[in-house]
């Protein structure tokens, strides 16, 4: 007898298998979820299991101002604010409502805590660079280099909130083999991002070009 099995239905709003590193995180973080002060880390635990598409999130209250930045507008004491950043960037309305049911449960929430659900401040950003390369150097090559280099700094930087936006380290990995010396236009100066902010690279490798070859 063949049995078959399919879906009655198209699937849809699923997540890819849970990264090793954010099982990890999650790890650790699993001892805070028997908190019922309403520490920061518990519900940072909390917001992370309501959904896989979480990689990352920024608990922002009365009590962390300093260390997290000030927003634009400043929780209240019993306020707690929470920024999830999903795989994809900014998270959609209905995953927020989803973390804030998750974190306002009887059982997550100190009683006297309030929960709101933000989504991270954008702060955009593009990359603009010419490569100097050695004279001999296959400049197509060494452009593939530059651009897988570009994008898996960027990949790495934007799964984190509160990341800097720093032009040494865009010049560092750009500096593959074969490139003589990296001119960076773009950004010009570090930024800095608070907790609770996305740097967020709005041209990805578009702003790469090779502009001549060097002795060196």
């Amino acid at each position: 007898m063949n049995v078959t099995v399919r879906n009655t239905e198209v699937s849809a709003g699923g997540a890819d298998a849970e990264d090793d590193e954010r099982l990890r995180q999650r790890i650790r973080l699993a001892p805070e979820s028997f908190s019922v002060a309403g520490s920061a880390a518990a519900y940072r635990h909390h917001a992370l299991r309501a959904d896989q598409s979480i990689v990352d999130v920024a608990v922002v209250s009365a009590n962390n101002l300093e260390e997290g930045g000030k927003p634009a507008d400043v929780p209240q004491p019993g306020e707690v604010w929470l920024y999830p950043l999903v795989s994809g960037g900014l998270p959609s309305d209905d995953l927020r409502a989803k973390v804030a049911n998750t974190c306002s449960a009887d059982r997550v929430r100190p009683l006297t805590d309030k929960v709101s659900v933000k989504p991270p401040v954008e702060f955009a950003y593009q990359v603009v660079a010419s490569l100097q390369l050695y004279a001999g150097s296959d400049a197509k090559q060494v452009l593939q280099r530059a651009q897988d280099a570009l994008q898996a700094y960027l990949q790495t930087q934007q799964a984190k909130l509160g990341n800097d936006i720093v032009p040494s380290q865009l010049v560092a990995a750009l500096s593959v083999p074969g490139v003589y010396q990296v001119n960076l236009q773009q950004p010009a100066a570090v930024q800095k991002v608070p907790s609770y902010g996305w740097a967020h690279c709005t041209n990805g490798i578009a702003g790469l070009t090779v502009d001549s070859l060097n002795n060196g």
